[in-house]
This record gives structure tokens, C-alpha cells and sequence, in this order.
């Protein structure tokens, strides 16, 4: 099985699983060595830089730069001409500004 598919397969066993315990389900196959397998595949996708992406404002049409992961805009709180913050302010997801690929 490539790295793909068994990623594609454990990511959804963890959905699976959550959704079970959402539910209260109790078995002893959801064991706390599981939750924190779930836990470290969410924070392991999250610490990989991405480039941030071109969303588009619901309300009123606009366009602005965001986030990849919570699209949330990234705002110059410095007010300097070029800012490329290296991290998210809102959820900490790492930015790589040279990658052009993620943005849409």
C-alpha cells in the first residue's frame, strides 16, 4: 500500500472514530494511544508550510489573501509595504510565500 492511500485510509479511520465518540460511543478499540495517533496526523499536516491562498469574501464579493488553513485573512498588522508574516495570527498555520501552488 503507497504512503497516499494508507494516509487517505488512517484519515479516515480517525473521522470514523470521532464521530463515534461524538456520539458517546465507549468501546475499548478507541483507546487514548488512537486519540493521540489522531491528534499527532491533524498537528503533522498543520506544521507544514503552505502558500497562502486567494479567497473570496462571501459578502460583498472581495477578494483577499488568506490563510490556507482556517482562511482567515492575513492582515499587516505592521502597516509595512511587504509583509509576509511566517506563521497564521489566527491559527498558527506556517506560511511559505515562495510556493505558488496552493493559491487559487
Amino acid at each position: 500500500m503507497d504512503i497516499l492511500t494508507k494516509r487517505l485510509t488512517d484519515d479516515a479511520m480517525a473521522q470514523h472514530m470521532l464521530a463515534l465518540l461524538e456520539q458517546g460511543y465507549t468501546s475499548p478499540e478507541l483507546t487514548r494511544d488512537r486519540l493521540v495517533y489522531i491528534k499527532l496526523n491533524v498537528l503533522e499536516n498543520k506544521l507544514k508550510p503552505k502558500a497562502p491562498k486567494e479567497c473570496i469574501d462571501s459578502t460583498n464579493e472581495d477578494r483577499y489573501l488568506g490563510c490556507p488553513n482556517c482562511e482567515k485573512p492575513i492582515t499587516n498588522v505592521w502597516s509595512s509595504r511587504v509583509y509576509r508574516p511566517h506563521f497564521c495570527h489566527f491559527c498558527g498555520q506556517p506560511l511559505d510565500w515562495e510556493r505558488k501552488d496552493n493559491q487559487g
